[in-house]
């Protein structure tokens, strides 16, 4: 979905925003399943940096939405899905600082 609306985007802006907004979102990918494959403060730390690439992906997006490089119906459909996913990290990030605060060998459910 994202490769697409990039395309869409003028010569220049697929260029500029449009790389950086690609870029920033195969890091998200790439750093989501760096996180599944540690464990503990690894992967918090890995977590926070996906958490901060996750918050400059949605200003890169609101920039080339505000500056009507993006129209309003792939603006939000993405806007959604960057919502829904911060949602998850956060979960994700809780539920590791509260294993880690835990007796080891304890898990709550």
């Amino acid at each position: 979905m994202l490769h697409d609306i990039i395309k869409q985007f003028s010569k220049q802006d697929r260029h500029t925003l449009g790389k950086r907004i690609d870029d920033t979102a195969l890091e998200i990918l790439d750093m989501m399943i760096l996180a599944n494959r540690r464990s503990g403060a690894a992967r918090l730390r890995v977590l926070d940096k996906l958490d901060r690439e996750l918050a400059r992906e949605k200003i890169l997006l609101r920039l080339t939405h505000r500056a009507k490089i993006l129209k309003d119906s792939p603006y939000i459909a993405l806007e959604k899905i960057l919502i829904t996913m911060g949602k998850m990290l956060g979960g994700w990030i809780k539920y590791e600082k509260q294993t880690a605060r835990e007796p080891h060998g304890t898990h709550a459910a």
